[in-house]
């Protein structure tokens, strides 16, 4: 069963250091996280996954712990639940949130601590992280 995301999970990884260097022109790492939001199954069931109160809180503590965030419309995706199983097919509606940081190892755990805390609130096996080298332009 669904719990509600704990935004206080992640301020043990949190520190001034994760913010990124912004107008000075430098390397900086992005990290999308897809949240997902709903489940659809084949045969149309669908499964409320994220909350609103969930997507606001997720936001609330990227925007205090890295100083913004981009929230981008949502995407849609399929796969097997099952990849042995051809009828598993769902399709899911995610919520991307886009956070900037400093490229030091200290931000990769804060992700991997937020990816773990939405995993579980969400009861979900994956939740995506990507994370992409970038020059932020001074």
């Amino acid at each position: 069963m669904p719990r509600p995301f704990e935004p206080k999970s992640l301020d043990p990884y949190a520190s001034p250091d994760l913010r990124p260097p912004i107008g000075v022109g430098a390397a900086a790492w992005r990290y999308t996280v897809l949240i997902p939001f709903e489940e659809v199954s084949a045969t149309g069931s669908v499964t409320a996954l994220a909350t609103d109160a969930d997507l606001e809180a997720v936001g609330t503590v990227l925007c205090r712990h890295f100083g913004g965030l981009s929230v981008l419309p949502p995407i849609m995706g399929w796969g097997l639940r099952d990849p042995s199983d051809p009828a598993s097919i769902e399709f899911n509606k995610h919520i991307p949130h886009v956070a900037y940081a400093r490229a030091i190892k200290a931000a990769d755990a804060y992700f991997e601590k937020l990816q773990q805390e939405l995993q579980a609130c969400l009861d979900q096996g994956v939740v995506l992280v990507e994370r992409q080298e970038v020059f932020l332009v001074g």
